[in-house]
């Protein structure tokens, strides 16, 4: 039996998901878990209100061959509930088909995925091979654009600041530029509550030998 199997809205967040525990050396070590098998998988469709609705379908094969499951997807779409009104609906709907409720996690994004990617750090910029002179991060340059308060810790529009970064530097904005960042930042420095959740599902479900 598989140990887990991540079930996320589109193939940027697959990108993403694979960058961290398929392509980076040692995530685990990362994580603060011990090694875990994994499958990946993303919803065909690509959206958010249908993973909502039909999950539990798509995860319905896996419940015999994967002891766990995490379904992921952003909280920012049209007519969307709460985040704990879609965490328990999806809960239920996997309970109902043959998950039992302690293996499974619902992970809602606030308010999308880039939330996760952005830090203060030269990864990005470094992804991106751009060059920020004469500000002296991508930081500023962003508060230059009016996206990145200096008061806050994350940009107030995620992706709209990696679009417009992917235009500036002439770089698609894509999964595989996604992957690359997740590769090599850190994950101490993504305070992002959503994120901070799977963490502590992954280390409860799969401590270090010998425990925490």
């Amino acid at each position: 039996m598989e140990d887990c199997i991540f079930l996320v809205a589109d193939k940027q967040m697959e990108s993403v998901f694979k960058g961290f525990l398929k392509e980076r050396n040692n995530f685990h070590s990362s994580l603060g878990t011990r090694p875990f098998t994994c499958d990946i998988k993303a919803d065909r469709a690509g959206n958010d209100p249908g993973l909502y609705t039909r999950s539990h379908e798509l995860l319905r094969p896996y419940y015999r061959t994967h002891q766990h499951a995490v379904v992921v997807l952003d909280g920012d779409w049209q007519g969307a509930p709460e985040a704990e009104a879609i965490r328990t609906k999806i809960k239920g709907d996997l309970t109902s088909t043959g998950w039992h409720r302690g293996n499974i996690e619902v992970i809602v994004i606030d308010p999308e995925l880039e939330i996760w990617l952005w830090q203060d750090s030269p990864h990005i910029a470094n992804a991106f091979q751009f060059n920020y002179h004469p500000h002296s991060s991508l930081k500023s340059w962003l508060e230059d654009k009016g996206l990145w308060p200096p008061t806050q810790l994350k940009p107030v529009q995620p992706k709209k600041a990696f679009e417009l970064l992917s235009i500036e530097a002439h770089i698609p904005h894509s999964g595989a530029i996604y992957s690359k960042i997740v590769q090599r930042v850190s994950v101490n420095g993504c305070t992002d509550r959503a994120f901070r959740l799977l963490l502590e599902t992954l280390q409860r479900w799969f401590p270090p030998e010998g425990g925490l």
